[in-house]
């Protein structure tokens, strides 16, 4: 690889660029490392046509050289390339509505090398811009979309660069449509890039069991959002192809292409301390995050049990992240090795040693009902036990069970339910009655004459009680003081100039902060304030939980540091807003700023 001024690119003394050789082919790529003369190496390759390129692993908008296609033969002992970096220039892309022409943001866009196999992808900032950084030579500008099954070029430009030479700027005219902050767009393709017709499974995405196979899916973000993501899985409609991959809320992951390959075997065999195999041992796979944790995949299908000599063999297991086969038998286990698995290639997992006793094999087992009293059935639920999670299937009672539970301390289940939200309970291992009564976000208050304002501090207003504001209209609004920045506030403002001079009285509750300290008191108020941005809202920082804890049905909200006020109004998620009438009665209950006016109106003409 030869720098801009033809001498070798040396790696080590330009650690800077963290630069990598990727070789990429039918069902294979690899990124070489450069040696301190310049040259790379890739090895074991089949016979058949790579692309040869240069990457950033830091910056995903860069283009440093065009790169080559090698034919690899089978008769030829080896194919040397010389990969020749260039001077870069700046080339802005700028995504604009093609109605109104105003910027868009958070839209892909492609800057690709007509003349081989180099490409960026970027997305539009707020201003909706993306800038790259390429090398001379000819290029592509589009936005990649999907339109019926296929994949299309929006607004597709051809640019030519110079290097050195001056910034070049870009506008793509894009359709304009309605935010979907709340939707994960998903496509199947094979590894030629074709549409592949199949099903996507996601943590915390109740499955429609009715969904036909599609090469484009449109999934709710889920609630539960773990640092480490969420497992989801993908197969083609013959169940032969398929990928795992692991979702975790990112401006980078509203648009996923999933390549789907051949599944892979796992093989191994599982011992015991005397090297004796150990038959009837149960095996299963287990994850690794992105936040180092392993978790257990929720695919039943994905499992095995040893044989007499101890062996077992998973068959069709999907490429994705890195995996490792556990088993047990009675209140022994083992883990193998990690393993990074190949499309229809054999991993062998070696020899898993049982030994020990398992972190437990207790038991629990309850009912799940709603705010009817009848049971929550046939709903894919997903469990939380500290930070391990598994899905599971209530039955036609609504009934639940977890098995291998630990014994030698109390453990906190967290049940997630779409929509009804995240609830949690703490128990012990052989409770049999471990139940949950669910209810909406504000069941009890909507309706009803509205619960009592229960605040340790006010801010930016002082205080008031709900009784007080009788004559007058409430939004009473949850919020989350953890965000740097809340959006859903620029619309409250906007509602509190246009409804503030007849009367509008807008409250915001945010968290209690344990411990009573003043000094992060006067922080967070200050840092909420100026989100105001001198709007006249009441702000209202909760109460201890513990002291409206008896007014809870079995199974209360996660994060029992919440507040009291939280409790009282029955508050899962947030944002959320209750809007409170005039005689004060709480009237309604709304998710999304968006549909708030119009109930705002509705409350005024009365």
């Amino acid at each position: 690889m030869l720098r801009p001024d033809g001498t070798p690119y040396v790696q080590s003394m330009e650690l800077i660029e963290m630069l990598r050789v990727r070789v990429q082919g039918p069902g294979y790529e690899r990124a070489c490392a450069i040696d301190d003369a310049g040259r790379f190496e890739c090895t074991g390759l089949d016979a058949g046509l790579y692309a040869v390129t240069v990457v950033d692993s830091v910056a995903r908008h860069r283009i440093l050289c065009h790169g080559v296609l090698v034919d690899v033969s089978p008769k030829a002992a080896s194919e040397e390339v010389v990969l020749a970096l260039g001077s870069e220039t700046t080339v802005t892309v700028r995504a604009l509505g093609d109605l109104d022409h105003r910027p868009v943001q958070a839209y892909s866009v492609v800057v690709e090398s007509t003349r081989g196999p180099a490409a960026a992808t970027g997305k539009t900032d707020g201003q909706g811009a993306c800038e790259f950084s390429v090398a001379a030579g000819s290029y592509r500008v589009y936005a990649p979309a999907w339109d019926q099954g296929q994949s299309i070029e929006v607004s597709p430009r051809l640019i030519n660069v110079r290097a050195p030479g001056s910034p070049v700027s870009v506008e793509l005219l894009v359709p304009q449509r309605e935010p979907e902050t709340d939707l994960i767009d998903i496509a199947l393709v094979d590894l030629e890039g074709h549409p592949v017709p199949g099903l996507v499974t996601l943590e915390g995405v109740a499955s429609d069991p009715n969904a036909e196979p599609a090469a484009w899916f449109s999934l709710p973000e889920p609630t539960f959002q773990p640092p480490g993501g969420l497992l989801g899985s993908a197969c083609d409609a013959s169940g032969l192809l398929g990928r795992r991959f692991i979702w975790r809320k990112d401006a980078r992951n509203t648009e996923i292409s999933l390549i789907l390959e051949p599944g892979a075997t796992i093989v191994g065999r599982a011992v015991g301390v005397d090297r004796k195999p150990v038959p009837g041992a149960r095996v299963s796979l287990e994850t690794l995050m992105l936040d180092n944790r392993w978790a257990g995949l929720p695919d039943p299908l994905l499992a095995a049990t040893t044989d007499d000599d101890g062996c077992f063999q998973l068959q069709g297991v999907s490429v994705g992240p890195r995996v490792r086969a556990m088993a047990f038998l009675g209140t022994v286990s083992g883990r193998s090795v990690s393993l990074d698995l190949k499309a229809a290639d054999v991993a062998d997992a070696g020899e898993i040693v049982l030994t020990g006793s398992r972190p437990g094999s207790g038991i629990v087992r309850g009912r799940i009902t709603d705010e009817q009293d009848l049971p929550v059935a046939n709903r894919a639920i997903r469990v939380g036990i500290g930070r391990a999670s598994q899905n599971l299937v209530t039955d036609a009672d609504g009934c639940y069970t977890l098995t291998d539970m630990p014994t030698d301390r109390s453990i906190t289940i967290t049940i997630e339910v779409p929509s009804y939200g995240t609830w949690s309970r703490a128990t012990t291992a052989d409770d049999y009655a471990c139940d949950f009564q669910l209810v909406p976000q504000g069941w009890g208050a909507l309706g009803q004459e509205a619960p009592p304002l229960v605040a340790d501090t006010w801010f930016n207003h002082s205080p008031i009680t709900l009784k007080e504001a009788r004559g007058r209209v409430v939004l009473l609004t949850f919020r989350n003081f953890t965000m740097d920045r809340d959006p859903g506030l620029a619309t409250i403002r906007s509602l509190l100039t246009e409804f503030g001079p007849n009367g509008l009285l807008v409250i915001a509750i945010y968290d209690h902060l344990p411990g009573g300290n003043p000094v992060a008191a006067d922080l967070v108020t200050t840092h909420l304030t100026s989100l105001f941005e001198g709007a006249s809202i009441a702000g209202v920082l909760d109460s201890d939980p513990d002291l409206v804890a008896d007014l809870m049905p079995p199974g209360r909200p996660p994060g029992v540091t919440a507040g009291a006020t939280h409790w009282l109004y029955q508050v899962h998620e947030r944002p959320v807003s209750f809007l409170i009438d005039k005689k004060g009665i709480v009237r309604f209950c709304e998710p999304r700023e968006n549909n708030l006016r119009e109930r705002i109106v509705v409350l005024f003409d009365e």
